[in-house]
């Protein structure tokens, strides 16, 4: 977020502060209040198409979608309106990086009276088309969702998804035929010990997407591995990360 070339990220603490966080495990306040009114928070890369990770936010009284374009130095600019209500309709959020294949940054929904995941286009003026059903149902017992990326090598961004009954870790391949392929399984279980899961792209420098964890002041490294696996590096203990009931994303 700030073209340093190293993944970074961004909590939301318990008073309804925003801080940015480097990758040098240094950070800011870029938010000085209000962010608690927004019930879902996504870093979304480049959504504006401006060369700057943006962050798209959902107003949790009206249901608007707002989107908050990057300066490219870790902050946000003004926003600007690209859902102008019902979204509350919606459950979990995600970026997904180009799935419809048009170049440009989509978004991922559940619908929560039904389970079904629906995908949202980005078009050329910085908005959401019409969106595309690519999954039919049950998507309401993931409780995380995380556009991590192509995790497993074949030029498509993939989803990753932890199941709330057992916590398992599932991958799901981007596909030729622009929806996502059969599942597979890259965590057995236990991921629900973890506070918050989110994907911060390549931290390891090697080429392929990361994932990463916090638990409470702990911060956890998942390093991707050929194929769209996971091994477990690192276990960091950053100060920053002590931020009361901070919510990364």
């Amino acid at each position: 977020m700030n073209g340093d070339r190293r993944a970074d990220a961004i909590l939301r603490d318990e008073a309804g502060r925003l801080w940015f966080m480097s990758g040098d495990g240094t950070g800011r306040m870029v938010g000085s209040g209000g962010w608690k009114a927004f019930d879902a928070l996504v870093r979304h890369g480049d959504f504006s198409r401006d060369g700057r990770e943006d962050v798209i936010a959902r107003e949790k009284a009206t249901g608007k979608l707002w989107l908050y374009p990057g300066t490219g130095s870790g902050g946000l600019g003004a926003r600007t309106l690209i859902g102008s209500g019902g979204w509350n309709s919606l459950g979990r959020l995600a970026a997904f990086g180009d799935l419809s294949g048009d170049g440009r940054s989509d978004l991922l929904a559940v619908e929560k009276a039904t389970g079904k995941l629906w995908l949202y286009p980005g078009t050329s003026g910085g908005g959401l088309g019409a969106r595309r059903l690519i999954g039919s149902g049950g998507w309401s017992g993931m409780n995380a969702l995380l556009g991590a990326g192509d995790m497993t090598g074949d030029g498509r961004a993939d989803l990753v998804a932890r199941e709330q009954a057992t916590g398992k870790l599932w991958l799901y391949p981007g596909t030729s035929a622009r929806t996502l392929g059969a599942r597979k399984l890259i965590g057995t279980g236990g991921w629900n010990s973890i506070q918050h899961l989110f994907a911060v792209g390549d931290t390891s420098g090697d080429g392929r997407p990361d994932l990463q964890a916090s638990s409470y002041s702990r911060l956890y490294e998942y390093q991707g591995l050929a194929g769209g696996g996971l091994r477990k590096v690192d276990n960091y203990n950053y100060s920053w990360w002590a931020l009361e009931g901070a919510t990364a994303f």
